[in-house]
């Protein structure tokens, strides 16, 4: 489902749909905080701590989950392809260090990014999806971009475009 919302496809070809779904109790534990990797959920969306939540193991929840809009900066589905490409190749291991990470597929990438605020210390596992958003974004200006094997690995997430300019070669 992740995937067919850049591309527009399925289910969310005709907008933003309201999932109503029946989840057992393992599932209905994560609540709205987990149910994405790794996206933190503003204060006012969590269920408020003062009413205590308790969960039957033999009973089915009935939840609704409605997706957030795309930004426009990733609103074309290539473009959305190639976002999601690179948040599953950074987060395949949070516990590491980002400026070593991106450093391994960029070289030269440090100094950008310390300019951009982060430190030697910041976990891949710390950093926001809207930071991810904004360094995707800022990455594809730096010069060492082009000839990187960040790009190779982002070139090759739309095939579907790459055959076509093939075939009509």
């Amino acid at each position: 489902m992740i995937n067919c919302l850049g591309t527009k496809e399925s289910i969310y070809s005709l907008g933003r749909p309201e999932l109503f779904l029946l989840v057992p109790a393992r599932n209905y534990k994560l609540k709205v905080s987990d149910v994405f990797p790794h996206f933190a959920v503003p204060r006012k969306f969590q269920t408020p701590s003062n009413s205590p939540v308790t969960v039957n193991k033999d009973s089915i929840y009935f939840i609704k989950i409605v997706p957030k809009q795309i930004r426009d900066a990733i609103s074309d589905s290539e473009t959305y392809a190639k976002f999601l490409t690179f948040l599953n190749q950074v987060l395949q291991k949070r516990s590491s260090r980002l400026i070593p990470k991106m450093e391994s597929w960029l070289p030269g990438s440090g100094v950008h990014l310390i300019r951009m605020g982060y430190t030697m210390m910041h976990l891949i596992g710390e950093v926001s999806p809207e930071q991810y958003l904004e360094l995707y974004l800022e990455l594809q200006k730096w010069p060492e971009f082009p000839e990187s094997s960040l790009q190779a690995i982002l070139i090759h997430a739309t095939p579907e475009k790459d055959t076509a300019s093939e075939e009509s070669v």
